[in-house]
């Protein structure tokens, strides 16, 4: 099966991200673009993953769908050909930089959760290291120890690079 999918976005709660970045202008955007797939982004964020938990429900493992009032608002206007399944994996992206690291520093990853427990439990697992209610919240961890964290977080919890070939913030 060939699915579009953007598994590295951000909302509203991330700095430098327009305020137009709310659950039914992204489901409008990404079925006019085509996509099946997205990533919900920021999804450790407090108040963002109570907007998913009311916005979405669970329609497979690890994938979420919008609610019927979510899919009505995010179809308003939309010729019907656009009007196609979609389908959210909560993720979200974080920035390494244990304590020393230069402001330039660090590195970022994505984090991919099966379940909103899953991403509450890392929330309370990862709120020592930064402020998560940051979108893309600094951590003053390494990478390793975020990896450790993943790994015993459960199954379907995933961890990934989030950018190659950025100068400043990639692996």
């Amino acid at each position: 099966m060939r699915l579009a999918a953007d598994l590295h976005l951000h909302s509203r709660y991330s700095r430098a991200v327009s305020p137009a970045m709310i659950l039914p202008a992204i489901a409008r955007a990404a079925r006019a673009s085509g996509m099946d797939v997205l990533s919900t982004g920021d999804c450790l964020q407090p108040a963002w993953l109570a907007e998913l938990e009311r916005g979405l429900i669970e329609t497979s493992p690890g994938l979420f769908s919008p609610t019927p009032d979510l899919d009505a608002a995010a179809n308003r206007d939309l010729p019907e050909n656009l009007r196609h399944p979609l389908r959210f994996a909560l993720g979200t992206e974080v920035h390494c930089a244990p304590p020393g690291t230069p402001e330039l520093g660090g590195i970022h990853h994505l984090l991919y959760f099966p379940s909103f427990a899953a991403a509450r439990a890392m929330q309370r697992r990862l709120s020592p290291f930064g402020d998560l209610n940051e979108g893309r919240p600094r951590l003053r961890l390494d990478s390793r120890q975020l990896l450790q964290m993943v790994a015993e977080a459960g199954p379907g919890c995933r961890f990934a690079p989030a950018h190659v070939w950025n100068p400043f913030f990639s692996a």
